[in-house]
């Protein structure tokens, strides 16, 4: 669902997934962005969602048996995304917020585990869905079209990402 008034922009939107095989089935998503053209060349937007994914996309190989063992106990992966932006012509800046919840972690479970015998059970490596990392970054490009002649031009970019908070739910 959209809306502009004059200069204004405001777009929202909802997302339901589903996960029919996972633990927590429904995963409810809002997307809105928010944009004000300043001038005829530049523009300020700010965009917050949020996304589901499914656990066994995007993990590490040697992770991947315990994840599909484990899929009907974990929970989708929770993405809140923060987006600030301001473009000016060819040139581009942004900042950026990301927390991801629920990752699927390794947990041990000791109490499966007898010291004495040195043996444990079949399930002492167990998956949850309690993993959390934070991360904040910006960007900025350039992008300069026909310079000298109709489709020469120069593309130049640099973006920064920073892990300030990691936490494996263990």
């Amino acid at each position: 669902v959209g809306r502009s008034i004059d200069r204004f922009d405001l777009r929202l939107g909802v997302r339901n997934d589903y996960f029919g095989y996972l633990a927590d089935r429904d995963a409810l998503s809002v997307r809105s962005n928010a944009s004000l053209k300043l001038s005829a060349h530049s523009r300020f937007d700010l965009f917050y969602g949020t996304f589901a994914e499914n656990p066994a996309n995007n993990i590490l190989e040697p992770y991947q048996i315990l994840v599909r063992d484990w899929l009907s106990r974990l929970n989708p992966i929770r993405h809140r995304l923060l987006r600030a932006g301001y473009s000016a012509g060819p040139l581009k800046l942004g900042l950026f917020q990301k927390t991801i919840d629920a990752m699927p972690v390794v947990t041990p479970d000791f109490e499966s585990a007898d010291a004495g015998t040195i043996t444990y059970e079949s399930n002492f490596l167990r998956m949850s869905s309690t993993g959390r990392a934070s991360f904040y970054g910006g960007s900025v490009s350039l992008n300069l079209k026909n310079l000298w002649r109709a489709h020469v031009g120069i593309y130049s970019s640099y973006a920064y990402t920073h892990a300030y908070r990691v936490d494996n739910g263990v």
